[in-house]
């Protein structure tokens, strides 16, 4: 494993993304009371976790490219739709 990777493994236990407990306990229910309705998508982890780097490499887009592993010209495209996306959202 990458240097990089190892320093935020820690972080992405605490954002719930390891653990499916965690995610879980994210949503406010019991564990009995979860559906499957009630648990995020592959796509929401993905953007939350895209997010989280981010954040993490304080807007760093190559080096969170490297941490997630892909080309940076795919971060640019990822983060370009994810915005399209949060601005759809908005709009009424």
């Amino acid at each position: 494993m990458r240097k990089s990777g190892r320093n935020l493994a820690p972080v992405v236990v605490r954002a719930g993304l390891v653990d499916t407990s965690e995610i879980v306990l994210s949503i406010g229910k019991g564990i009995d009371e979860v559906t499957f309705d009630d648990l995020p998508s592959l796509g929401d982890i993905s953007e939350k976790y895209v997010e989280l780097v981010m954040n993490f490499v304080m807007g760093n887009k190559a080096r969170a490219a490297r941490v997630l592993g892909i080309d940076r010209r795919t971060l640019y495209r990822r983060l370009a739709k994810m915005d399209d996306e949060k601005s759809a959202r908005k709009s009424p």
